[in-house]
């Protein structure tokens, strides 16, 4: 399992859609760019890396989901965060 270092805006990211995930709401593109203070073309495109980096995947309704690998990822930003 390689873990490569991600950057600060894709924690964030992954810490969003996890709280978000974690409330039971769906996570579309203009949500988590108002969670996360950011215009949605800019989220779509992170959100895109995070894709083809594996740690996020899209549905046939554009909502967005951790991968397992994306899971792990938030899970120890938002333990990080927690200290």
């Amino acid at each position: 399992m390689v873990h490569h270092k991600t950057s600060p805006t894709v924690e964030d990211y992954l810490q969003a859609i996890h709280n978000m995930q974690s409330d039971g709401r769906t996570v579309i593109t203009a949500r988590l760019a108002e969670r996360v203070h950011a215009a949605p073309p800019t989220v779509w495109a992170t959100v895109q890396r995070m894709v083809r980096d594996g740690l996020v995947r899209l549905n046939e309704k554009k909502e967005i989901l951790l991968t397992d690998t994306g899971m792990e990822a938030a899970e120890s930003v938002v333990r990080r965060h927690r200290l």
